[in-house]
């Protein structure tokens, strides 16, 4: 009797042991199953609002001295369908009036007929693209531009020879840079600034298509040179107060702009006692000598009215501008004068040129100011600010500063890394090129 229960337990337990055995069996059949039933979907390629995936898509380049014809008639288009191309293109909402070598254009044509191009889409710059719609019956040209991302960014930068190479160094864009100059260029000399300098900044940054192409709004901005942080911080409030005040609430727009111009050095300093070049003996040299290419614009540094204009002896051409009822600005040596007495003049718009008339040894500036009737050191002089934080608006202020500079601290300044300079002078090559191109 036991052997036969032990014979019917070990039946049961095979026949259990097969069951399961086939429902592994079949589940992983079931597996096998759903993975070969289920399909890999492809995100489709999207370009210029076409799927390039149901095109046959060739990128090409504008070659030197190609024209239109050339581009076109390798892909099917007739010389009088490219005469109406032209002309549709030269139209003032287009606004294409030539193509440019080095630019990219992408010609499209639909699967299962390669006789004819259906489009041509020709890059004008980073952002602004033309197509052509190739259908025969109706040809059209028009302009698009590609989606812009703007994205909140902060940086820092140590500067080791100048703020221009700090910041491309950094790969932000040139217009940034340019920004950041404006801003400063009241309270901060940047052809004085040191190695070992730095800066922070906290900005919107705008790109196409992961591609950086420039700066958005200025959140916030510190520069730390000569062992002084200058913040920067941008205030709104209604239509009566816009513009960058620094950590006291103090407008960074002056009365007065630091410089005339964009020069190569200070030849010559303010002096009481200077031996003159030309002359041969000492004697006081009211102003400041920028030396610079002849033909150098020279801007007014602030709103006033041109008070002299004409040859003023040893000066050469002179100009001679009062901004109130305290300063008058000089402007000597010019090649070319712009304006007239009586004139009126706005802060940064074009006077003349530098020059080397009157008594001088080459070209060059000199830039004077007087205050109260007493010539004063330009570089050092003490210009009040222009539009004034009203108290009212100051604890408003106080709290975006706050807010700002707590964000600014918490930016990490990198180490100054010397060991990939010859790749930072090729990126650098690279950028300036890219400027030049994009300017064409």
């Amino acid at each position: 009797m036991t052997k036969h229960l032990s014979i019917l337990l070990m039946l049961i337990l095979g026949v259990l042991s097969a069951c399961n055995e086939s429902k592994d069996n079949k589940d992983e059949g079931s597996d096998d199953s759903k993975s070969k039933d289920s399909v890999v979907v492809k995100e489709p390629t999207i370009a210029y609002g076409f799927v390039l995936d149901s095109f046959v898509v060739i990128n090409d380049t504008v070659k030197e001295n190609q024209t239109l014809s050339h581009i076109f008639l390798p892909h099917g288009i007739n010389q009088a369908e490219i005469n109406t191309l032209y002309n549709l293109s030269i139209d003032s909402l287009v606004g294409l009036n030539y193509i440019t070598t080095g630019k990219p254009y992408t010609v499209l044509y639909k699967q299962g007929d390669t006789t004819r191009a259906a489009y041509l889409i020709y890059e004008n710059n980073t952002i602004d693209y033309f197509i052509f719609d190739l259908n025969a019956d109706k040809l059209k040209v028009s302009k698009h531009q590609k989606e812009i991302q703007t994205e909140m960014r902060q940086t820092a930068g140590v500067i080791s020879s100048s703020l221009w190479n700090a910041f491309i160094d950094q790969g932000l864009t040139p217009d940034l840079v340019m920004r950041v100059v404006n801003t400063y260029q009241w309270s901060v000399d940047f052809f004085s600034i040191q190695k070992g300098d730095y800066y922070k900044i906290v900005y919107d940054e705008r790109s196409v298509e992961g591609t950086p192409i420039s700066a958005g709004k200025i959140h916030a901005l510190e520069i730390h040179t000569f062992d002084s942080a200058y913040y920067a911080i941008p205030f709104e409030s209604g239509d009566t107060i816009t513009g960058y005040f620094d950590g006291e609430g103090g407008s960074l727009r002056k009365a007065l702009l630091k410089a005339p111009l964009d020069y190569l050095r200070i030849s010559s300093g303010f002096s009481y006692n200077r031996l003159h070049p030309v002359l041969g003996y000492r004697r006081p040299h009211l102003g400041v000598d920028y030396a610079a290419p002849s033909g150098t614009p020279v801007v007014s540094v602030g709103d006033g009215t041109v008070i002299f204009s004409g040859w003023g002896g040893g000066g050469g051409n002179t100009i001679k501008i009062k901004h109130n009822q305290n300063i008058v600005t000089y402007y000597l040596h010019l090649r070319k004068r712009n304006v007239s007495v009586g004139d009126h003049v706005d802060q940064g718009q074009l006077i003349g040129e530098v020059g080397s008339t009157g008594i001088s040894t080459g070209p060059h500036l000199d830039y004077r100011i007087q205050i109260n009737g007493k010539f004063v050191d330009p570089v050092s002089a003490d210009i009040p600010t222009s539009e004034p934080l009203p108290d009212v608006l100051v604890p408003e202020f106080m709290v975006l500063r706050d807010s700002m500079v707590n964000i600014l601290s918490k930016i990490s300044v990198p180490d100054i890394n010397q060991s990939h300079a010859a790749e930072l002078d090729a990126h650098r090559d690279s950028v300036e090129k890219s400027i030049e191109h994009d300017a064409h």
